[in-house]
């Protein structure tokens, strides 16, 4: 028999793992796994008017499983509107008007070496508009928790899906930051496989890093405030 690499046992163990809970739950009557978590999951959403008139407003439109991804857009948000700019922080499948955005932030949690599917589709079905104002993208992932030129790289590959899908939109600029695993925020089934693979729960976030590219952006993306 041929041995298995240390690899293969983990991703092994991971879909036997799923499949044994699975199987468990739905022979027991419980409801799915997928559809359990500890906590109540919030996405949040915050805009500010600005000073001023005539600059237009910018838009930070996030997807995210859990949140967390969220919190980050908010706070890219805050620092934004710090200078006085009109800035709406929107779930991206809340957003129903690009028209009044004079430029736009979209970015995504990771899940399977990729963003979500919301925001993929989100900037693929408006390329026609975003490729008219500037946009930048960010990730969170759990990759980034230790943010080596590697890693860098790994993360980097996570936007190729995206590119592909929306190739009219380019970015002036991508942010990759590192994520949140918080158990008691995913699925029972979800939190289970992470934790046979090795992944450690933590709040991995580098705020500095992520208010200091907002900062960038806000030069970059000639985001203008009132006076």
């Amino acid at each position: 028999m041929k041995d298995m690499t240390r690899r293969e046992f983990i991703s092994k163990a991971s879909r036997i793992s799923g499949m044994s809970l699975g199987m468990f739950v739905a022979g027991s009557g419980m409801p799915l796994p997928a559809t359990l978590r500890a906590v109540q999951v919030g996405f949040p959403e915050k805009s500010w008017e600005g000073r001023g008139s005539g600059a237009g407003r910018t838009l930070v439109a996030y997807d995210s499983k859990c949140g967390t991804t969220g919190e980050i857009a908010v706070r890219m948000g805050e620092v934004i509107a710090q200078s006085g700019a009109a800035v709406d922080v929107l779930k991206v499948q809340n957003v129903s008007d690009l028209s009044q955005y004079r430029a736009v932030i979209v970015g995504s949690a990771v899940h399977g070496g990729k963003w979500l599917s919301g925001a993929m589709e989100f900037v693929a079905y408006n390329q026609e508009t975003l490729c008219t104002v500037p946009v930048a993208y960010f990730l969170a992932c759990y990759t980034m928790r230790d943010p080596t030129s590697e890693n860098r790289r790994l993360a980097m590959e996570y936007m190729q899906p995206t590119l592909e899908a929306a190739p009219s939109v380019e970015p002036v600029a991508t942010g990759l930051f590192a994520g949140v695993v918080d158990y008691s925020r995913l699925s029972f089934l979800t939190s289970k496989i992470l934790q046979v693979r090795g992944v450690k729960e933590g709040d991995f976030r580098d705020w500095g890093a992520i208010m200091a590219w907002a900062g960038w952006m806000h030069t970059l993306l000639g985001i203008k405030g009132g006076v």
